[in-house]
């Protein structure tokens, strides 16, 4: 920038002299220009740091309804953290290292009802609460099992006995009659008869016994369960108790037959 001044001053002086403007000066050469300095990088900003997490208690008092503490009561807090102790003696307990949040505590003994509620907690701030328990009430009485009354004891058996079917019906034929019946064999438990029909036997039930029958002669009709079941000489027919049966004889001959009443005491005397 001088050098321009110091020639620019040259060139008026000279002109002055010499009464004719002289040449033009040399133009000069542009300022060199500094090169552009790149941008400075820029710092990254910080982030704060994030609050510390601050925990705190829960202490809780257990008492039952007259305000007696109750120990061994098991607490469980639910929440942000899971909690759990039992309490002492004393019925307290305290729930330790908590976070701040809304927690469901829970109350368990076997004596008293179980019992929830919920407890809000806040940083930094100790929390205390009471708790009174409402005794369980008893187990059901568990009835005593229905007991089958013993069955009577059963009458003392006769000495043994033997009866020829074949003899007594000669001895003791029907003949017109419309019907005979003759206790053959008694036994504490069973009772057995030898029938000989003319007419027939109506229908009838034995409630407390089953009965088996045996033709010995003749031919009928046992009409059981609804059915009508044809009979002669060597068919075995079994009739369970409570069944309504009935006997109709066929043809000229009687229909002769022996039953066997087993279940039920024998009160008859056996024929000889």
């Amino acid at each position: 920038m001088q050098i321009a001044l110091i020639l620019l001053t040259g060139w008026i002086a000279l002109s002055q002299a010499t009464g004719q403007p002289p040449a033009q000066p040399p133009a000069q050469p542009p300022a060199t220009q500094p090169p552009a300095q790149p941008p400075a990088a820029q710092t990254p900003r910080r982030q704060p740091a994030p609050p510390p997490i601050t925990r705190t208690t829960l202490s809780v008092q257990v008492t039952d309804l007259d305000g007696k503490g109750l120990g061994d009561v098991w607490v469980k807090g639910t929440g942000p953290v899971d909690r759990e102790s039992p309490t002492d003696a004393e019925g307290m307990v305290t729930l330790r290292n908590m976070l701040p949040g809304t927690y469901r505590v829970r109350f368990e003994h076997e004596r008293f009802v179980t019992f929830e509620r919920e407890v809000a907690i806040q940083a930094n701030k100790p929390m205390s609460i009471n708790v009174a328990l409402n005794a369980a009430p008893p187990p059901p009485e568990t009835p005593a099992p229905e007991t089958t009354p013993p069955a009577p004891p059963l009458p003392a058996a006769g000495p043994p006995t033997s009866v020829n079917l074949i003899e007594l019906i000669e001895r003791n034929f029907v003949g017109n009659a419309p019907s005979l019946t003759s206790s053959v064999g008694c036994a504490p438990s069973a009772t057995a008869n030898l029938l000989q029909l003319r007419e027939p036997l109506a229908q009838h039930v034995h409630a407390d016994a089953d009965e088996l029958v045996y033709v010995l002669g003749g031919e009928g009709t046992h009409k059981v369960g609804g059915k009508d079941i044809p009979l002669q000489a060597g068919v075995l027919a079994v009739v369970p108790r409570g069944t309504a049966h009935s006997f109709t004889r066929r043809g000229s001959r009687p229909l002769i037959f022996l039953s066997v009443l087993s279940g039920q005491p024998c009160s008859a005397t056996a024929a000889k």
